[in-house]
């Protein structure tokens, strides 16, 4: 179960760890205390968040794809009247359980405990004011749901940083040409 929080932990860190290498790498002017990888996309104008113009009229599809995963986390605006949902239905509740197990902690469950008023023994053990009760399974497949945007976001992010490495290349050397690598496929018993 631990192995389980730590990873969930790890993965959770990984999506600002994203935004701070986006931040470097695409040079953006935002300072390290507003980087979060739901806002690095944005810039304030008075009461509103739009698009930064590093990202208006880029060419980067895979880094498209990265903002679009963004919007599957949700963040929480100190304005009362700010844009508080994501397309993720269940981004409060991931950001609540990270929370928890960042500042709290989280208590799981096995399925013989139950969450009914009838039997008081069993439901004594689920309530407290600190804790984030959860099933282990549900939480167990929501680490698997962080674990899978993980992915998507390490692909999109290199398939970004490609892209991006690909425009500077021709850029610098508009005349050069770039030559395909080919990949051959062999058979598992002729690896060392």
């Amino acid at each position: 179960v631990e192995k389980v929080k730590i990873a969930y932990r790890m993965v959770y860190s990984l999506f600002d760890k994203l935004a701070f290498f986006l931040r470097k790498y695409l040079d953006l002017d935002i300072s390290e205390r507003d980087i979060s990888f739901r806002k690095i996309w944005y810039v304030k104008k008075g009461r509103r968040d739009i698009l930064r113009e590093d990202f208006y009229h880029k060419e980067n599809l895979p880094l498209r794809g990265l903002f679009w995963l963004s919007k599957d986390f949700y963040e929480d605006y100190e304005e009362k009247d700010a844009f508080r949902d994501s397309i993720e239905p269940e981004a409060k509740d991931l950001r609540e359980i990270r929370n928890h197990l960042e500042h709290k902690y989280l208590k799981l469950h096995l399925p013989e405990w139950s969450k009914s008023d009838e039997d008081e023994f069993f439901s004594i053990g689920l309530i407290d004011s600190l804790a984030h009760s959860l099933y282990r399974s549900d939480f167990e497949v929501k680490t698997l749901k962080l674990l899978k945007l993980a992915r998507s976001a390490l692909i999109y992010l290199t398939l970004a940083v490609q892209c991006e490495e690909l425009k500077r290349r021709t850029e610098k050397f508009p005349d050069s040409v770039v030559v395909s690598l080919p990949s051959y496929v062999f058979d598992d018993r002729w690896k060392c």
